[in-house]
C-alpha cells in the first residue's frame, strides 16, 4: 500500500532523475526529503527536523550510488578544500578549540555535503525549477505570515517600531528573502508567454515578498535588492543587448521604489526607535560598526596571520572589551573582517577565492549558446545572489547556519544543472 501511494507520488510529481538507472521511487524519495529540506530549513526551532531530512537524504544518496550506481558529483572541491584546511589551521590556535572545531563542521563540513547533495541530484533546468516551486511555496508562505503578524502586532505602521515580528528574525529573514529572489525573477522570466496567469501570480509573490522584506526594518535589506536590480539589468545588456522597454522600466521602479522605501525606513528608525538620548547618539551619529570595523582591523594587522579560531563567538572571547555598551555587537558585523578576526588574512583570502570559484563556474562565455537556456539563467541569477550575499553581509554577517546553508544548497543545484546539460549536449553530439 505504501509503494502504491509513492507510485502515485511519483507519477504526479515526475521529478526528472539524476540518472536513467535510478528507480522511480528513490528519486521520488529523494525529492520529497529535498523538498522538506528546504521548506524547514528557514523556520526557527525546526533542528530536529532539519537533520533528520537532511542525513535521510545523505543515507538515501550512499544507498542509490551503491544499489544504482548514483553518481556523485563534487564542484568546488579545490577551493573547498583550501577553505577548509585554513579553518582547520585556526583550530590549532582557537581561544575555545572544541568551538572553532564543531563550527567547522557546521559551516564548512555541512555546507560541503549540501553542496555535494544539491549537485547530485539536480542534474537539469527542469529539476532545479521543482526545488524552485517548493521555494516559492515556502517564501510566500513565510512572506504572507510575516506581513500579517506585524500588521497585527503594529497596525500603526507609521508611529511604531516595524522590524518586530518577522517570521524568523530580521536579520535571518531578510537574508533568507535576498537569497531567493533572484531566482524567483528567473524563474518567472523563462515561464512560456502562455502562462501569463501564473506569470502574474508570481509577480505577486516577488511583490509580497519585497513588502516583507522592507517590514523586517533591516537597513541592508533594500540597499541589497537594489544592488541585485542594477546587477541583473548590467548583465542582462551584457548577454542580451539592451533590454526591452517592460525589463528596463521594471528595473528602474524597483531601484525607485527600494530607494524610497529605504529613506522612508532611516527616517522612521531614527525618528521612533531611538527615545533614549543615548542609543539615538550611539545609533545614529555614532555607529558601533565603525569602532568594530577599525578595531578588527587594527587587529587583524598587529596578527595577520592567525585569528582567535573559527566561528563568530571566537571575536567576542578575543575583543571582549569591544562589548562595553554594546551586547549586540559580538561579531565584527562584516563577513570578510570576520573571517580575518577567526583566521588571519589567509582566511579572508582562501573565503574570497572560494567566492570567486563560483563566480568562474557559474560565468558563461557570451558567445555560449547556453548563456540563453534555462540552466544559464539560473546560472546568472545565481551571481546576483552571491553579489546581493555579499552587500547584506558587509553590515553585518549572517553567512551561516541555515543562511549559508540554503546558499550552498542553490549554489550546488545550479552547479549540477548546468553540468547536467553540458553533459546532454556532448552526448547529442557525440551520437
Amino acid at each position: 500500500m505504501i509503494k502504491k501511494a509513492l507510485q502515485n507520488i511519483c507519477t504526479i510529481l515526475a521529478w526528472p532523475p539524476p540518472t536513467a538507472l535510478l528507480k522511480a521511487e528513490i528519486n521520488c524519495a529523494g525529492f520529497i526529503l529535498m523538498a522538506i529540506y528546504l521548506l524547514i530549513l528557514p523556520i526557527p526551532h525546526t533542528i530536529a527536523i532539519r537533520h533528520v531530512a537532511f542525513f535521510s537524504l545523505l543515507l538515501l544518496t550512499l544507498w542509490a550510488a551503491w544499489q544504482y550506481r548514483l553518481k556523485f558529483h563534487f564542484p568546488l572541491v579545490w577551493p573547498f578544500f583550501l577553505y577548509a584546511i585554513v579553518a582547520l589551521i585556526s583550530v590549532t590556535y582557537a581561544i575555545d578549540p572544541l568551538y572553532s572545531l564543531g563550527e567547522v563542521k557546521k559551516e564548512i563540513g555541512y555546507g560541503f555535503i549540501a553542496l555535494i547533495l544539491a549537485c547530485t541530484w539536480v542534474r537539469s533546468a527542469k529539476a532545479l525549477e521543482y526545488m524552485l516551486v517548493v521555494l516559492i511555496v515556502g517564501s510566500a508562505l513565510m512572506s504572507g505570515y510575516s506581513i500579517i503578524n506585524i500588521i497585527m502586532q503594529k497596525p500603526d505602521l507609521i508611529h511604531a517600531p516595524i522590524q518586530e515580528g518577522s517570521f524568523s528574525g530580521v536579520g535571518v529573514f531578510s537574508t533568507y528573502l535576498i537569497t531567493v529572489l533572484p531566482f524567483i525573477v528567473a524563474y518567472i522570466i523563462l515561464i512560456q508567454k502562455e502562462n501569463k496567469f501564473r506569470r502574474a501570480m508570481l509577480s505577486v509573490i516577488v511583490f509580497i515578498e519585497i513588502i516583507a522584506l522592507y517590514l523586517t526594518g533591516n537597513r541592508a535589506g533594500m540597499m541589497t535588492i537594489t544592488s541585485e536590480v542594477l546587477l541583473a539589468l548590467l548583465l542582462f545588456i551584457f548577454y542580451r543587448g539592451l533590454p526591452s522597454i517592460r525589463i528596463l522600466l521594471m528595473g528602474i521602479i524597483i531601484i525607485v521604489s527600494s530607494s524610497i522605501l529605504f529613506v522612508n525606513l532611516m527616517h522612521h528608525r531614527n525618528t521612533f526607535f531611538v527615545p533614549d538620548p543615548t542609543a539615538e547618539k550611539m545609533l545614529v551619529s555614532d555607529d558601533p560598526r565603525l569602532p568594530l570595523w577599525q578595531g578588527t582591523i587594527k587587529n587583524i594587522y598587529s596578527h595577520p596571520f592567525t585569528g582567535a579560531g573559527f566561528g563568530r563567538e571566537s571575536f567576542k572571547l578575543h575583543k571582549s572589551d569591544f562589548l562595553n555598551g554594546y551586547d549586540g555587537y559580538w561579531h565584527a558585523h562584516n563577513m570578510f573582517l570576520n573571517k580575518g578576526s577567526q583566521m588571519g588574512i589567509p582566511g579572508i583570502a582562501a573565503f574570497v577565492a572560494l567566492l570567486m570559484a563560483i563566480v568562474r563556474a557559474m560565468w558563461i562565455p557570451k558567445d555560449k549558446g547556453e548563456v540563453n537556456s534555462p540552466a544559464g539563467m539560473y546560472a546568472l541569477a545565481c551571481i546576483v545572489m552571491l553579489a546581493g550575499v555579499i552587500v547584506k553581509n558587509t553590515t553585518d554577517d549572517f553567512f551561516v547556519h541555515d543562511s549559508a546553508l540554503l546558499f550552498w544548497v542553490l549554489v550546488g543545484a545550479v552547479l549540477g544543472s548546468l553540468s547536467g546539460e553540458r553533459n546532454s549536449i556532448k552526448n547529442k553530439v557525440l551520437a
